[in-house]
Formats: structure tokens, C-alpha cells, sequence
């Protein structure tokens, strides 16, 4: 779906304007907890709908969609920073790039900081990466046990639950004087917005959201989310005790409001995010997000300065991210089909390409009925 393809580029700029230093960017970096929303509410879309065309998920099917989604363009990033340290770079800085590529193609990054025993240099980013993967391992076995044992409105209200421990932890933490590090780190501190978009996902699925969808306030809702995000990124440090108190969940809930106003597709907010910029950046915004970062950490060692550096590896994230797509991406995402199949042979389609790959919106399939193709 083009507005949510849209919404991903509107994240992904958000992250590149953060790191790339831009003046009032401070709070930029909740272009992640975007990420995180929408990733949430993808993944549990996709299992909603398998159930809903197999009876049951497959859970080794899923596992390697996501290797096949995930697996190649990291492994095409950590290869060339890699190769770049060892061609340009002194001994030393090769070996730690080198360990913090082993960190990151495991997916500790995040508790690598959070614990402080082992600090990367350059792929820090990989950390929300990891607390993405981390929950994509969890999820599905989480998903089943509950599916087997409760009805749907049970299984939506402990995935609220859950949700609710994890903020209530982030904010318990913050209250004791925790180091910001390890509260910005932790998945069970940051798995909250995760699971806001798994609560959006049910809600869909459970037509809890319909009469919301054909509201005509909704656009004006969607307006007022991208509003308080924009200000938000410009005077909020996600560090700061008052990110964690109530910051957070603030820009949850308007990551939620924006997904819901991509799905009824009216409105400028929804036209903004089918608008080029935004198609091109969200489909290429796995790779931009894997490349800006150490691009932005070589220009600033070798002494450019922040408009330099946000220019050269901005251009750069953007010409490495399309060379991923075509030549990296795109192949492997052609061996998806074999891992697609529902039990009358048919292929599971999806609609869009992200670090978790999207389906079709999920207000158009309703568990126990048949899916729309």
C-alpha cells in the first residue's frame, strides 16, 4: 500500500536528518519508533492473514521470509564497511568494525550498549535492528501459545498487557535513575512500540477500527500526529527523562494515528506520503537506514564538517541503497515465493517491501473469513 510505503520514507528521513546533524533535528531519531509502530503492525498482519488462509502458521516459513528480507542487504552492508576499514583504515580501526559487524549480524547491538560490554563504533545503528529481531523470534511462538488457549479479543487484550508492562518498566527504570543507555537500549523497555502496532493490527483485523476508518476526522487527526512528530523531532532528546516518562508513547500513539490514516488513504497527509519523495525513500528505506549511518561516521573521522558530511553521505546512502535494492535485495526477494505457499499452492502476496515486508491492509481481512485477493 503506497501510503504506507510512504510513511516508511517519512520515517526513514526523519533518521537521516537526525544523524546527519541538521540544526533543530534533535528529536529526529523517533523516525525508529515509527519504524517500530508500523513493524509491529505488519508482522502481526502477516500472521493474522496466514491464519486466516491456512488455519495455522507456518513457523520455519516465516523465519526464512525474514532471513530472505532481511539477511542479504546486511550482510552487503557489513561487507563493505568492513572491506572499507581494511582498505583505508589503520589495523585497529579494522578489528573493532570487524567485531561490531559480529555484534550486529547476531543482533546484540542493542544490549552491546545497553550493558556496556561492548561498545560499536560504527554500526551503533544496528541497534533497533536488533530489538526488531529480537521480537520477530519471540512473537510467533507468543502468537501461537495465546491463539491455541484464548479467543481474539483475549489475545488483543494481552498483547496490551504487554505492551502496558513494557512502558510501565521503561518509566519504573527512568524513576530508579537507570543509566539513559540502557533504558534507550533495552528491548523489554523499547518492545512497547512494537506492540502498539500488534494491538493495531487486531484492532483491524477485528473491525474494532471501521467506523474510524470512514470518519471525516480522521485527516484532521493524521494532520494534527504528523504536527506533534515534527515538533516533537525538533525539541525532544529521546535520552531525556522526560522521552521516557511520557515522550515515547506519545509518538506511539501518533505513529498509531498515521498508520490509521494511510489505511483510509484520504486527505494531504495521505497524499504527502504517496508523493515521489516519499514512495522512493520508503521503498529504499531498509538500505538507506543500514548505509547513512556508518557513511555519516567516516565523513566526521576524516574531518569533514557537518555539512559536508550530512551532503556526502546522504548522496552516499542514496546511491548504495539503490545498488542493494536492485543487485542485493530484489534477488533474493524473487526466492520469497517458495516460502509462500497456503495449502492449496497458492501464493500468500504481499504488498509491500520493508524490514518486514508488508500485506495488504488488514481491515480488508477479517480472521475466520476469506481473504480478499
Amino acid at each position: 500500500m503506497k501510503e504506507l510505503t510512504g510513511l516508511r520514507g517519512i520515517a526513514v528521513i526523519f533518521v537521516i536528518l537526525y544523524h546527519g546533524g541538521f540544526p533543530h533535528m534533535v528529536g529526529a531519531s523517533l523516525g525508529v519508533d515509527i519504524f517500530f509502530v508500523l513493524s509491529g503492525f505488519l508482522i502481526t498482519s502477516l500472521l493474522i492473514r496466514e491464519q486466516a488462509e491456512r488455519g495455522a502458521i507456518a513457523v520455519g516459513q516465516f523465519y526464512m521470509r525474514r532471513v530472505l528480507r532481511l539477511m542479504p542487504a546486511l550482510v552487503f552492508m557489513l561487507v563493505g564497511c568492513i572491506a572499507f576499514d581494511g582498505l583505508a583504515s589503520s589495523g585497529d580501526a579494522f578489528r573493532k568494525t570487524a567485531g561490531d559487524a559480529v555484534v550486529a549480524l547476531f543482533y546484540m547491538t542493542n544490549w552491546s550498549r545497553a550493558l556496556h560490554w561492548y561498545e560499536p563504533a560504527l554500526l551503533g545503528h544496528a541497534w533497533s535492528l536488533s530489538i526488531e529481531e529480537q521480537f520477530y523470534l519471540i512473537w510467533p511462538a507468543i502468537w501461537i501459545f495465546v491463539s491455541r488457549r484464548f479467543d481474539k479479543r483475549t489475545r488483543l487484550w494481552a498483547t496490551v498487557a504487554l505492551a502496558a508492562v513494557c512502558t510501565v518498566d521503561r518509566i519504573s527504570l527512568q524513576a530508579m535513575g537507570v543509566d539513559p543507555l540502557r533504558i534507550y537500549n533495552g528491548t523489554d523497555t523499547r518492545a512497547d512500540a512494537i506492540l502498539v502496532g500488534c494491538v493495531l493490527a487486531q484492532l483491524f483485523a477485528l473491525g474494532m477500527l471501521d467506523r474510524l476508518l470512514s470518519s471525516r476526522s480522521l485527516p484532521a487527526l493524521a494532520g494534527v500526529a504528523i504536527a506533534v512528530l515534527c515538533v516533537l523531532s525538533a525539541v525532544m532528546d529521546q535520552l531525556s527523562p522526560i522521552s521516557n516518562y511520557v515522550g515515547l508513547t506519545v509518538i506511539e500513539a501518533c505513529a498509531a494515528a498515521l498508520i490509521v490514516g494511510s489505511l483510509a488513504g484520504v486527505g494531504s497527509v495521505a497524499r504527502m506520503l504517496r508523493s515521489r519523495v516519499a514512495q522512493w525513500f520508503g521503498a529504499r528505506s531498509y538500505a538507506l537506514y543500514l548505509w547513512h549511518f556508518p557513511l555519516c561516521i567516516i565523513c566526521l573521522t576524516r574531518g569533514l564538517t557537518q555539512a559536508q558530511t550530512a551532503l556526502v553521505a546522504g548522496l552516499g546512502a542514496m546511491l548504495l541503497s539503490e545498488i542493494s535494492r536492485r543487485l542485493v535485495e530484489k534477488p533474493f526477494l524473487r526466492m520469497k515465493h517458495r516460502f509462500e505457499s497456503d495449502r492449496r499452492g497458492h501464493r500468500l502476496s504481499s504488498g509491500l517491501h520493508d524490514p518486514v515486508e508488508g500485506v495488504p491492509p488488514s481491515h480488508s481481512v477479517r480472521e475466520g473469513e476469506p481473504t480478499l485477493r
